[in-house]
């Protein structure tokens, strides 16, 4: 994949209220498939928490400020917790939900963010946790 810091590349996106489409950059789809592929998580199912999380911001901003949570989530876990120096082809450990936990933070993160309801699960929440991880609490 050629990752041009200028070439966008653009797919659609069926949320729970309406269709969009978000476009970004080459080399963060590359990041989001990974994480996606990683997580076993569809698309549609992280737009649609996103969404829900993100206050003010637009969709492809809050892709791309959760994609950078998430590195950074499991770079430090990696590193301040196991010493591995391959944090991506590391055995996941079974105490720790590196998407859970990067969720958690993009909510704290993202400007004007509002945490979902609690009252209500998401789509996705429910399938994180058919997930046979234990769920971490946010540090």
């Amino acid at each position: 994949m050629n990752l041009q810091a200028d070439t966008l590349i653009k797919r659609n996106v069926k949320l729970p209220d309406r269709r969009t489409s978000v476009q970004l950059e080459a080399y963060v789809w590359q990041s989001i498939d990974a994480i996606l592929s990683l997580e076993t998580i569809k698309f549609s199912l992280l737009c649609a928490e996103l969404d829900q999380r993100k206050g003010e911001l637009k969709l492809a901003s809050s892709i791309r400020l959760f994609a950078l949570i998430y590195y950074r989530t499991l770079s430090n876990h990696f590193h301040d917790e196991t010493g591995e120096g391959n944090m991506l082809h590391s055995p996941k450990l079974d105490n720790f939900n590196c998407f859970l936990t990067s969720l958690q933070q993009f909510s704290q993160y993202a400007q004007h963010a509002k945490a979902p309801s609690l009252g209500r699960q998401t789509p996705l929440l429910s399938q994180i946790q058919r997930l046979p991880r234990l769920l971490s609490p946010a540090p």
